[in-house]
């Protein structure tokens, strides 16, 4: 089998696989709950962040105050100057993920504009901050460690929804 076969042969199977993983997000409810927390327990706890991050979701609303009414927001931040988060939002539906989308880039754009004034060596974290939508689930991670983050939502959607 020639190499341009098998290379044809993965891209179809990576596509099924990403399609089955884009299903799930809203599709089953009691599976979507328990995913989703999973997902936001290995980014807290997986992941390398300059600080320890705690749990700023009781002033998420107020920071996303243009997010659709709604939807559910866990936060969690490093002190101080740093950057470092994880944001995860969970609407009713689909629909609102892309005005949760708009409201994230804004405010990753305040964050590196205030970076650039006081902290510049942030705004390199903020350019890399890992975004992922799936159905009515978003997950932000701001860190220098970026694959890691990458590659944890990347393989849990893929092989756990």
């Amino acid at each position: 089998m020639s190499i341009k076969k098998l290379l044809g042969i993965f891209a179809a199977v990576m596509m099924c696989a990403v399609v089955i993983a884009l299903s799930g997000c809203g599709s089953q409810e009691t599976n979507e709950a328990f995913n989703a927390d999973e997902t936001l327990k290995k980014l807290l706890e997986d992941v390398r962040y300059e600080a320890e991050l705690e749990d700023v979701s009781e002033y998420a609303g107020f920071t996303f105050s243009d997010v659709a009414d709604g939807v559910d927001i866990k936060m969690y931040a490093a002190g101080g100057k740093l950057n470092d988060q994880v944001i995860f939002f969970k609407a009713d539906d689909a629909s609102a993920t892309e005005g949760i989308n708009n409201s994230v880039k804004t405010y990753i754009e305040s964050l590196k504009n205030e970076a650039k004034l006081y902290n510049p060596e942030e705004v390199t974290k903020l350019d890399n901050a890992v975004i992922r939508t799936y159905d009515n689930c978003v997950f932000v991670c701001i860190t220098n460690d970026v694959e890691t983050a990458g590659s944890i939502l990347t393989v849990f959607f893929l092989f756990f929804l």
